[in-house]
């Protein structure tokens, strides 16, 4: 479909029964005086002012050859992703029309102005009567998925709004086939880790298995929440659970790379899309970045409700109950969340910073992508400060950048020290005898116990006379405690 069809199928519409006083007659006609030449109707300009002449000419107008648009290659193509019938194929390419192809966007303004409704319109055009209209307009797919709207212009009429996730798309035009996927519903994360690298985390190869058997299955409803402080590798984890599944992660309604800003609508709307585009592949597992995004800013009220809740309750429940496609949503805490969501995940997982051995293993790895030395400085910052993996790789970037490829650790030290609040942290580690402690049991059977038992979250209680060696003791027990770890 091209320019030219589309702008013969509305004028022929509109035009239809307009006597030559009429006002829009008159908009009509000053378009095509003003388009002439564009539209190669074969009269002269002194017999298109004639309304009768110009109407008669109108119904046998033979289209000049056209190639179509690319952004109708687009609208084609979009279509036949999603599924969509004639009629909202039509709707679908007549709205990108009236907002890209310059010829049909003034066209519909000038039939605007003059009080004609522009939704009525397009949806008659779409073979619907005007009866059904709204309600057809209202119901389709192109709308409820968020890709396209309607916006109030200062002037009163009505004008086509494209949203983010469809403004996207037709600003890139991208080639059909995996690179327009990529592009309509967000980018295609890679990764170098492994599930070895994410060892100490509990239940990961569950995970991975979960995954895998939901999209054999095609089981709906299968959401994996994982929460933890920032930094501690929560979306690096979704792309190595991915990559273990052999599916492809698309993360969804993120920064596009003009830096344009999703809200939290178009955030919804980029994943209901992707839901619909990937339903029936079982290709992809899908990644929502903060979750904050999608349950909006609700918080918890003294009494047993969420306050200042952001959309629909039930909208959301039912969104994560029958949601096609796996997802993998983050957030730093879990704290805002209502109970509700919580029921209706497939498993949370809480993560932490890595252990010490983890975190040297992630440096290395990082070190070698990046290629660049793993130097005794980098250790010794990876061994005293948990915050140094998930600064490396920008840190190793900037050192080439700066021709300094062995010196990783002074951007390292640099990113850490202000995550620290300017202090970095001692690195002179003191042998302790733990032996001068009497304790029952003893401390040194205490902490080798702690530090087999694979789990982290340990409390000690300390008691005994006051005096400076119970306050030191809190310390020692840090540093011996770590020494084993």
């Amino acid at each position: 479909m091209n320019e030219y069809q589309l702008v013969k199928a509305m004028l022929l519409h509109v035009s239809r029964g307009l006597s030559e006083e009429a006002p829009l007659a008159k908009a009509l006609k000053d378009w095509c005086l003003d388009n002439l030449v564009w539209l190669d109707l074969g009269i002269r300009k002194r017999e298109a002012k004639n309304w009768g002449n110009l109407q008669e000419v109108l119904q046998g107008w033979r289209l000049p050859e056209a190639p179509a648009p690319y952004v109708m290659e687009i609208a084609d193509t979009l279509a036949e992703l999603l599924g969509l019938d004639t009629e909202n194929s039509t709707l679908l390419a007549l709205l990108i029309g009236c907002d890209r192809l310059p010829k049909l966007q003034s066209l519909s303004e000038a039939v605007t102005a003059k009080g004609v409704d522009l939704p009525v319109l397009l949806a008659e055009l779409c073979g619907v009567s005007a009866h059904e209209s709204l309600r057809f307009v209202r119901r389709s797919p192109v709308f409820r998925l968020g890709l396209i709207g309607f916006q109030v212009c200062r002037s009163g009429a009505v004008a086509v709004d494209i949203k983010w996730t469809l403004e996207r798309l037709l600003d890139r035009a991208p080639s059909q086939g995996d690179e327009f996927v990529d592009a309509l519903i967000g980018p295609r994360h890679q990764t170098s880790l492994s599930l070895k690298d994410f060892a100490e985390v509990p239940d990961v190869s569950f995970l991975a298995s979960l995954i895998t058997g939901a999209v054999r299955e095609g089981a709906k409803g299968v959401n994996i929440l994982v929460y933890g402080p920032p930094g501690t590798g929560k979306t690096e984890l979704a792309r190595v659970l991915g990559a273990e599944a052999e599916l492809r992660l698309h993360a969804v309604g993120e920064v596009d790379d003009d830096g344009e800003e999703p809200t939290r609508y178009d955030r919804v709307s980029a994943l209901l899309l992707a839901q619909r585009v990937l339903k029936d592949k079982k290709e992809a597992v899908l990644l929502f970045d903060e979750m904050e995004d999608f349950i909006g800013d609700a918080q918890p009220s003294p009494g047993d409700f969420m306050m200042r809740r952001d959309g629909s309750k039930v909208f959301i429940n039912r969104m994560l109950e029958n949601n096609p496609v796996p997802v993998i949503w983050t957030t730093n805490a879990v704290g805002n969340m209502d109970d509700a969501i919580l029921r209706r995940m497939s498993y949370v997982l809480k993560m932490d910073y890595p252990t010490r051995k983890a975190r040297r293993r992630i440096a290395e790895t990082i070190c070698k992508d990046e290629q660049v030395a793993f130097s005794k400085d980098i250790a010794a910052l990876v061994e005293s400060a948990e915050e140094t993996t998930t600064i490396l790789r920008n840190a190793a970037r900037a050192s080439k950048l700066a021709g300094q490829d062995g010196n990783v650790e002074q951007a390292a030290t640099a990113l850490v020290k202000t995550l620290r609040g300017g202090v970095l942290p001692n690195n002179n580690a003191q042998g302790i005898d733990l032996d001068l402690y009497n304790t029952e049991p003893s401390l040194s059977a205490v902490l080798d116990g702690i530090a087999s038992c694979g789990h982290s979250d340990v409390s000690l209680l300390l008691s005994g006379p006051r005096g400076p060696a119970r306050r030191r003791s809190p310390i020692t027990l840090l540093t011996a405690w770590t020494s084993r770890c």
